[in-house]
C-alpha cells in the first residue's frame, strides 16, 4: 500500500477515503486491507479471481509497480464490483473518494460477464483510460464498465482516451461501456482512444452507450488508427458525442491515418452528435482517411442524424467500400434493419428489436 511504512499498529489508521489519520483525533477509520486487499494474489499463479473493491484496487497497485506481475496471465472478475458510490454525471466538479489511474496490462482480464461500476480517472498519461495500454497480445473481455468517468489531459497534442483503453495494441471483445469519457487533446473513442502499435488491434463485440466530450479525432468505437492495421467488428455506437473544435469526427472510427489499415465489418452506429460550429470531416461511419490510410468498410452502417456522408474526409488514403450506407434512423428500427443492412443476423451476432435498432447479441 502507498502508506504501508506509517506505523498503522499504533500511530495511525485510514479514513474512508483511504487517507492515513492520527489515531488520536478519534476519526471514523477502516482497516486497511478493507481498501486494498492483496490475499488473492500470488506471484506464482497463472490465474487470478477478483471479487471485491478492495482487491480490484490491489490489482490497480501491482499494475502500476514495477513489475509486470500478470504478463501472460489471467485475471478474472467472479462479482460485479463497485468502486465509488455516487453518480458519474458529477464527477467533473467533484472527485469521488477513490481515483483508479490507468495501468498498462499485458494478461487477460476476463470480466466474465460482470460489471464494474463507479470508476473514477482524471489522467495527464498521454494514454488515458481504465487501462492506459492493452498491449500486444494482451486482451479485456467479458466486461461491463458503467456509471464511470474517465477524463485525459495529457500533456502530448495527440493523447488517448477511451473507456476501457487509451491504447491498444491488443484484443478488446465483448465489452460494453456507458462511461463519460473526455479529452483535452487528439484522439477519444468510446471504446480505444488510438492504435498506433503492432498487434492484434482487434475490437469486435463491443457497444458504446456513453458520453463523449472531446476535439480532433474522434470516434464512437476508436478515436484513431495511426499507421498500424485494425480491425474493428460486430461493433455498436448508441453514445452521445459532443465535438468542440476540429476535425476527424466518426460515428465508429473517428480518422486513418499514416499507412493504416483499417476493416470495418458488420458494424452500426445510431449515435448522437453535437458539433461546434467550424467542425468538418464528419462522417457517419469514420470521420476522415489520410496520409496513405486504407479502409475497406464491409456491411457498416450509419445514421443520417449524425452525417448524411459515410466518411466525411479523404484525401491520399484509399477506401475499399463492400457494402455501407448511412440511413434514416426510423428506418432502420424493428424490420427495417434487416431489408436496408447486411448486418450478420442469420450468423447470431445482431438481433432484430420491436420499435427500436437492432441489438448486438452478445448483450441482449
Amino acid at each position: 500500500h502507498r502508506y504501508a511504512r506509517l506505523d498503522y499498529a499504533k500511530e495511525f489508521a485510514l479514513n474512508e477515503a483511504g487517507i492515513p489519520v492520527p489515531k488520536a483525533f478519534g476519526v471514523k477509520t477502516v482497516e486497511a486491507s478493507d481498501l486494498v486487499d492483496y490475499s488473492w494474489f500470488d506471484a506464482s499463479k497463472s490465474e487470478y479471481t477478483i471479487t471485491t473493491a478492495a482487491q480490484l484496487e490491489a490489482f490497480h497497485v501491482l499494475c502500476n509497480g514495477q513489475n509486470d506481475y500478470f504478463s501472460g496471465k489471467t485475471v478474472k472478475l467472479g462479482a460485479d464490483i463497485s468502486m465509488n458510490e455516487g453518480d458519474a454525471v458529477n464527477w467533473a466538479a467533484a472527485a469521488p473518494a477513490k481515483i483508479w489511474t490507468p495501468v498498462s496490462f499485458s494478461g487477460t482480464f476476463d470480466g466474465q460477464g460482470h460489471t464494474i461500476s463507479g470508476l473514477y480517472v482524471n489522467s495527464t498519461k498521454q494514454y488515458t483510460g481504465m487501462f492506459s495500454t492493452v498491449n500486444s497480445g494482451a486482451a479485456v473481455k467479458n466486461l461491463k464498465l458503467v456509471n464511470s468517468y474517465i477524463e485525459g489531459n495529457g500533456t502530448q497534442t495527440r493523447s488517448g482516451v477511451g473507456s476501457i483503453a487509451g491504447r491498444s495494441h491488443g484484443t478488446i471483445d465483448t465489452v460494453y461501456s456507458s462511461a463519460i469519457v473526455k479529452n483535452s487533446k487528439q484522439m477519444t473513442g468510446g471504446i480505444v482512444g488510438m492504435i498506433t502499435g503492432a498487434g492484434e488491434n482487434l475490437i469486435t463485440n463491443c457497444w458504446f452507450n456513453g458520453q463523449i466530450d472531446s476535439i480532433d479525432g474522434t470516434g464512437g468505437i476508436l478515436g484513431s488508427s495511426y499507421g498500424q492495421c485494425a480491425v474493428i467488428e460486430h461493433c455498436l455506437n448508441t453514445g452521445k458525442l459532443k465535438v468542440n473544435s476540429g476535425s476527424q469526427v466518426g460515428g465508429l472510427c473517428g480518422y486513418v491515418q499514416g499507412a493504416a489499415n483499417v476493416t470495418i465489418t458488420d458494424s452500426l452506429s445510431a449515435a448522437e452528435l453535437s458539433a461546434a460550429e467550424g467542425v468538418k470531416q464528419i462522417g457517419a461511419i469514420v470521420g476522415s482517411v489520410h496520409k496513405s490510410g486504407t479502409l475497406v468498410l464491409t456491411n457498416a452502417y450509419g445514421v443520417k442524424d449524425f452525417a448524411l456522408k459515410s466518411i466525411g474526409y479523404i484525401s491520399s488514403g484509399s477506401v475499399t467500400d463492400n457494402g455501407s450506407a448511412v440511413n434514416d434512423l426510423e428506418d432502420i428500427k424493428s424490420y427495417g434493419a434487416y431489408q436496408r443492412t447486411a448486418l450478420d443476423f442469420e450468423g447470431g451476432h445482431w438481433v432484430l428489436k420491436k420499435d427500436a435498432i437492432p441489438a448486438l447479441n452478445v448483450f441482449d
